[in-house]
């Protein structure tokens, strides 16, 4: 998995100290997988809320999973 990692700078106002991309390699112990047709809906759309510009066009399946993860220390971390 990547990730962004942003270091808070040290100064209020100013841009972050670092920002890298992470790869992080946890294990998983899946607890529950289903696969299945899926539905989106979403709350009414208004002007400051404009879901309904966002219409799924094909859905072609859906997945749910629940799993424990560790994270461990990262690998390749990549400075921007």
């Amino acid at each position: 998995m990547l990730a962004p990692r942003l270091a808070p700078p040290v100064q209020d106002e100013k841009p972050p100290a670092v920002l890298e991309m992470t790869q992080v390699d946890p294990d998983y112990t899946i607890k529950d997988c289903r696969l299945g047709a899926g539905t989106v809906t979403y709350p009414e759309s208004s002007e400051g809320y404009p879901w309904h510009l966002l219409q799924p066009r094909n859905m072609i399946a859906t997945t749910y999973t629940v799993s424990d993860t560790s994270f461990p220390w990262a690998r390749y971390p990549v400075e921007w």
